[in-house]
C-alpha cells in the first residue's frame, strides 16, 4: 500500500491525541501564561507544545503502539493505507516507548516547542533530566545559545512560580562534557552518544531513562540513515537509533522534530502534529506569515546550463534590487554528491571571474562550498557570519542532507542543481526548508524566496513539491463499477530500437554545399522564466535578457575547414582541400545580410550551427548515415479497466482544464473525492463544468474524465450529445502517459515546424487522447490546433496509422483506426460516426499534416 502514498491525504495521516485528560492526572491549562511568555502569537507553537505533553503524561496511552492502534481502530485512511494493523505497527519507530514526532516547517520555530516540552515534563516532575540530541556541531551551538537565553529569561521563570507547578527549578542548560545532572537540560551532538566517544552521557544515564527525556533535534535524520551522503554519515544516523532503543538506559520519553518528516516519499508514521509551509506561508494560528513565499519555477526557455546560470545571475541580481532592506542576499546550490559540489563551486567562479570582471581570489571569496568532506571544515565555521553584511560570500553550494542548522535569513534564492538532489518528498523539504527564514528588516513584509529547479523534470516533480507544500487538493479520475460495463479491450504492441548504417555513393564532381537560410538573430536573448506563485495561487512571467553569444565569419570558416580536415584524415577524403574558404565566407556574408538587422556582422550559434550542419551531407556521401527503425513485437491486449487514476488541481478548473461527469457516476466515486469534485464544480469556470443529467447518454466508465484543454472540452461535448451516443457503444479518455503508448521517431530541431527539418532523429511515445468503440471498431482519436502541423505531429500521425495498420494486419477481432481530429472537423466527424461512414475518413488537420513537407 506505500505505493499509493501520494493518494493520501497527509493531514489524515497525523495520529490525534485526545484532549480527554483526567486534570487530576494533568492540568496543562496551568501553563497558559508560560506558553504565552515563551510562544507569543505563535498559537501552533503551543497547540504543538500541549499536544505533545498530553501524549507523555496524559495516562491515555501506553506507548506508541497503543496511541497507533486507537487511531487506526477509528481513522478510515489509515485502514486503506496500511490494510491492517500488523502492517502499521511495524512500520513504528518505537512502538513500545512514548515516542512521536512533530513536524513544523523549517523556521517556524523548533527550539520553542522543544523548550517548552522540556521545561513542563521537568516542572511536572515527570522527569529529572533532558537530553537533546541533533546531527551536527551547528545544530547545537545554536541550540545552546537559544536555550541560555530562554533559561535567563525573566519573564518565562515568572511564569511557572504559580503554587500549583509542582517543581520550579530554573533549568540548567550544559552539554555533555561534564555530568549530566538533576534539572539538566544536556544539548550535544549524536555522536557523544557513541562508546568510543569520551562523553558524560553513559555515566549520567544509565538506569536513568524512564526519568529521562530525549529530543531529537533534525529527527528525519533517525528515519533515513541510507539518504546520508557518505558513509560515516550512514553509520552515525544508524548508532542514534541504537542508543535511543539501548536497554541500558531504557528510555521511555523520545520526542522527535523536523520540519521534513519523510523517509523517501513516505510520511512519518508517529506523527502526532503537523504545522506544514503553506500554512507558515499563510500565517494560520500565528496571526501573521511566519516564513517567506516561495515562487517555484514553473516553465523556462532557457535551453542549455549556461543560459540557465544567466537566468539564475540575473534572479541574485534582482533579488538585491527588489529586496535592498537585506543586509546582504545568498544564492544555494543543492547537489547530490561532494564531487558535484566542489565541480560546480569551480564553474561558479569562473562564471563570476567572467561575468562580474572581477579577479579568480574576489571571485573565491564570494562562492562557499558545504559538504562534510575534511578540506571543506574551515568553511563551516564561516557559515556562523555567512548573513552578516560583511561577510562577502553571496554563493552557496551545498550537499542534500548536510545543510541543518543554517539559521540564516537572507537567503533568496535555492536552485536544486540536479534531479537527484530535488526528487523525494524529503529532499524537496529539506531543499524548501533553507530559504523560508525572514530577515529582521522584513518583519513587517513577506519577501519571496525563488525555486529555480529544472522544470525539464516534469510533472512527476511537481506533484511531489506541492504535496510537500500542502498546496492544493487534486480531483481524480479513476474508474468505478456501473450497471452497464463500459470497458472494453485494446490491442497494442511494443517495439524495439535498431540501428541500420545506409551506405551512400559519393557524388562526383564535389560542389560545395549551398549555405542555408539563417534565421534572422539578434545580440540579446530574452528569457521568459515563470514562476508559479504558492501563496497568490498565480503565475508570475520574469524576463531576463542575456548576452547571446556570438562568433566571427572567418572563425566558422576555419572551424568548417578544420573539421574536414580532421574527417578527410578519418575517410581518406580530401574534402579540407577542395573548399574555396573565400567563396565560402561570401556565401556566408551574403546569407547573414538578410538574417542580422543589427549589422554586427556576426553569427549567433544556432546559425553558426546551421552552417555546419549542411557540410555533414559531404561526410554521409563518404560514410553513409545510421537510421533508427522500429520493429513491431505480437499483439497483446489490455483492458481499459488498467487506465491508472488521473488527477488535476482544484485552481486548473477555473483555467483551461474542464471536468465531465453525470450525477451516477461520481456517488460510486470515494467520499473524500466526492466532496473534492463538488467543491471544484461550484469554484470552475462555468464553461469548465459540463454535467449530464441523463447516466445513459454517459458511455464511459469512468467517474469522470478530466479535460486538459478547451479542445478536448468541446470534443466532449459531442460524445455526450443524444444524436451520437446511440451510435457509440463505449469510449473513454486516456491519461497523458502510462496506458496506451504509442513510439514514433522524428527529426528533432529548431525550429520544430515543416517549413524546415529538425536536426537528429529522435525516439518518443504518446498516448492518444479518446478511445472509441463503435461494434467491432474502435476509434482512437488525438486532438490538436487547427493549424497544429508540426514535425512531430507529422512523425505521430505517421506512425499511429502504421502502428494501427499493422495491428488491423495481424488481428481480425477488432478493426482500428486513427484520427488526428482539430475543432474544425469535430461536427463532420460525429456527422460521418451518426451515418455509419467513419471508415476512412480523414480530417484537414490529417491532409495537411500528411501533403506538407
Amino acid at each position: 500500500m506505500e505505493s499509493e502514498m501520494t493518494e493520501v491525504k497527509v493531514n489524515e495521516l497525523v495520529l490525534q491525541v485526545t484532549k480527554d485528560i483526567n486534570p487530576n492526572k494533568l492540568d496543562i491549562d496551568k501553563y497558559e501564561d508560560f506558553l504565552e511568555a515563551l510562544c507569543g502569537h505563535r498559537e501552533f507553537q503551543k497547540e504543538a507544545i500541549r499536544n505533545i505533553v498530553r501524549f507523555l503524561l496524559g495516562g491515555e496511552y501506553k506507548n506508541t503502539e497503543d496511541l497507533a492502534k486507537k487511531n487506526f481502530e477509528r481513522n478510515p485512511t489509515l485502514k486503506e493505507y496500511y490494510t491492517n494493523f500488523d502492517n502499521f505497527r511495524n512500520k513504528l519507530e518505537f512502538p513500545d516507548k512514548l515516542a512521536c514526532t512533530v513536524d513544523l516547517a523549517t523556521a517556524t520555530g523548533k527550539s520553542w516547542v522543544m523548550y517548552g516540552i522540556a521545561q513542563i515534563l521537568l516542572c511536572e516532575g515527570a522527569v529529572d533530566q533532558v537530553l537533546i540530541l541533533c546531527p551536527s556541531v551547528t545544530v547545537k551551538t545554536e541550540l545552546l545559545k537559544k536555550f541560555k537565553r530562554f533559561a535567563i529569561d525573566r519573564n518565562l521563570r515568572a511564569a511557572l512560580q504559580d503554587e500549583s507547578i509542582p517543581v520550579k527549578f530554573n533549568p540548567s542548560v550544559t552539554d555533555a562534557s561534564r555530568t549530566i545532572e538533576k534539572w539538566d537540560i544536556c544539548i550535544d551532538n549524536v555522536h557523544k552518544t557513541y562508546s568510543h566517544v569520551t562523553s558524560s552521557i553513559a555515566d549520567s544515564l544509565t538506569g536513568k531513562g524512564s526519568k529521562t527525556l530525549i529530543l531529537n533535534d533534525e529527527a528525519h535524520h533517525i528515519m533515513n540513515p541510507d539518504f546520508e551522503s557518505a558513509r560515516t554519515e550512514i553509520e552515525a544516523m544508524k548508532e542514534w537509533k541504537k542508543f535511543l532503543q539501548d536497554k541500558k538506559y531504557n528510555f521511555r520519553f523520545i520526542v522527535g522534530l523536523t520540519g521534513t518528516p519523510y523517509i523517501g516519499n513516505e510520511y512519518a508514521r508517529d506523527v502526532v502534529y503537523r504545522y506544514s509551509i503553506m500554512q507558515a506561508m499563510e500565517g494560520d494560528l500565528a496571526g501573521n506569515f511566519v516564513i517567506k513565499k516561495i515562487d517555484y519555477l514553473k516553465e523556462s526557455n532557457a535551453k542549455n546550463w549556461s543560459q540557465k546560470l544567466e537566468e539564475i545571475y540575473a534572479n541574485h541580481q534582482r533579488n538585491k534590487k527588489t529586496w535592498n532592506k537585506a543586509d546582504k542576499h545568498i544564492t544555494i546550490f543543492v547537489t547530490q554528491t561532494i564531487s558535484k559540489a566542489e565541480n560546480l563551486s569551480k564553474e561558479l567562479k569562473n562564471f563570476l571571474v567572467s561575468k562580474e570582471k572581477i579577479t579568480p581570489e574576489d571571485a573565491e571569496k564570494k562562492v562557499l562550498p558545504i559538504t562534510s568532506s575534511s578540506k571543506h571544515k574551515s568553511n563551516r565555521l564561516i557559515l556562523k557570519e555567512v548573513d552578516e553584511s560583511k561577510n562577502p560570500v553571496e554563493w552557496i553550494v551545498s550537499v542534500s542532507m548536510l545543510t541543518e542548522g543554517w539559521d540564516v535569513d537572507n537567503v533568496f534564492q535555492i536552485v536544486p542543481h540536479e534531479e537527484r538532489a530535488f526528487n523525494s518528498k524529503l529532499l524537496i523539504a529539506q531543499v524548501l526548508g533553507r530559504g523560508l527564514r525572514i530577515p529582521k528588516s522584513y518583519l513587517s513584509e513577506q519577501p519571496t524566496v525563488t525555486i529555480y529547479n529544472h522544470y525539464q523534470w516534469g510533472e512527476s516533480i511537481r506533484e511531489l513539491v506541492e504535496e510537500v507544500m500542502d498546496y492544493e487538493k487534486r480531483v481524480k479520475s479513476y474508474i468505478v463499477t456501473k450497471e452497464k460495463d463500459y470497458n472494453f479491450l485494446l490491442h497494442n504492441m511494443k517495439y524495439e530500437k535498431s540501428e541500420i548504417h545506409e551506405k551512400h555513393a559519393r557524388i562526383d564532381p564535389y560542389r560545395t554545399p549551398t549555405v542555408p537560410e539563417l534565421s534572422t538573430q539578434t545580440g540579446i536573448l530574452k528569457l521568459r522564466t515563470t514562476y508559479f506563485q504558492f501563496k497568490e495561487q498565480k503565475e508570475n512571467e520574469v524576463v531576463t535578457k542575456i548576452p547571446v553569444k556570438m562568433y566571427s565569419v572567418d572563425r566558422i570558416v576555419s572551424d568548417i575547414v578544420n573539421k574536414l580536415s580532421v574527417f578527410d584524415d578519418e575517410a581518406k577524403t580530401e574534402y579540407s582541400y577542395k573548399v574555396d574558404s573565400r567563396k565560402l565566407k561570401a556565401d556566408i556574408e551574403r546569407a547573414l545580410s538578410k538574417a542580422d538587422p543589427d549589422n554586427t556582422g556576426m553569427l549567433t550559434e544556432e546559425n553558426k550551427n546551421r552552417i555546419e550542419r549542411s557540410f555533414d551531407v559531404l561526410k554521409r556521401e563518404a560514410t553513409g548515415r545510421t537510421v533508427i527503425r522500429r520493429d513491431s513485437k505480437n499483439p497483446y491486449i489490455i483492458n481499459t479497466k488498467e487506465i491508472p487514476t488521473s488527477s488535476a488541481k482544484v485552481s486548473e478548473f477555473s483555467k483551461n482544464k474542464a471536468m465531465i461527469y453525470e450525477k451516477y457516476s461520481i456517488e460510486l466515486s470515494k467520499k473524500e473525492d466526492i466532496e473534492l469534485i463538488e467543491k471544484a464544480s461550484n469554484e470552475a469556470a462555468r464553461k469548465n463544468v459540463i454535467v449530464i443529467e441523463n447516466r445513459h447518454l454517459f458511455h464511459c466508465p469512468l467517474n469522470l474524465v478530466i479535460l486538459s484543454h478547451g479542445n478536448e472540452r468541446e470534443f466532449a461535448r459531442y460524445l455526450v450529445k443524444p444524436e451520437y451516443v446511440q451510435k457509440i457503444d463505449a469510449w473513454v479518455k486516456s491519461t497523458d502517459r502510462g496506458f496506451y503508448d504509442i513510439t514514433y521517431t522524428y527529426r528533432a530541431g529548431s525550429p520544430n515546424s515543416l517549413a524546415r527539418h529538425g536536426g537528429h532523429q529522435k525516439w518518443a511515445k504518446f498516448n492518444p487522447d479518446f478511445f472509441i468503440k463503435i461494434g467491432k471498431n474502435v476509434l482512437v482519436v488525438e486532438i490538436k490546433s487547427d493549424e497544429d502541423l508540426t514535425v512531430e505531429n507529422k512523425a505521430k500521425l505517421k506512425y499511429a496509422k502504421m502502428h494501427f495498420d499493422e495491428i488491423n494486419s495481424k488481428q481480425k477481432e477488432v478493426k482500428y483506426q486513427f484520427i488526428f481530429l482539430s475543432p474544425t472537423d469535430f461536427s463532420s466527424f460525429f456527422e460521418m460516426i451518426s451515418s455509419g461512414k467513419f471508415e476512412g475518413y480523414v480530417s484537414n488537420l490529417e491532409a495537411e499534416l500528411m501533403n506538407n513537407g
